[in-house]
């Protein structure tokens, strides 16, 4: 009798795949580019969280013929700065970022390997 090696693994040939993912860092010295008087100047703007969702998509609908196309959601805070000067009124601490979104598509046709034309479109909102 004994005991029968193991058949390999094999990926199934799928013409879609899809994967969605949900991110937060939370951050303790963030270090910003300065705008307006401090422009070219790194700040450090102390505590922030940047959170968000991303979600990614590829479909083969011909042999030579792929498309593909995520979206991304942002969502930022500052939570505590060393900038701060105790007025609430220039406080930035605890001010919402505005949500950042994204979406990306593209189109690709192998034309020979290792070469592939493509189009993209991407748009931020």
């Amino acid at each position: 009798m004994g005991l029968q090696p193991a058949k390999p693994l094999k990926r199934p040939d799928s013409n879609l795949a899809a994967q969605a993912t949900l991110f937060r860092s939370e951050l303790k010295d963030k270090i910003e580019r300065g705008t307006g008087a401090n422009q070219g100047i790194d700040l450090n703007i102390g505590r922030s969280v940047i959170q968000g969702l991303e979600l990614a998509a590829r479909y083969r609908f011909a042999p030579d013929w792929t498309t593909s196309a995520n979206y991304t959601y942002t969502d930022s805070e500052v939570t505590r700065t060393q900038l701060d000067t105790g007025d609430p009124a220039q406080s930035i601490a605890n001010r919402k970022g505005d949500p950042e979104e994204e979406a990306l598509s593209n189109v690709y046709h192998n034309i020979m390997e290792p070469r592939r034309l493509f189009v993209s479109l991407n748009v931020d909102f």
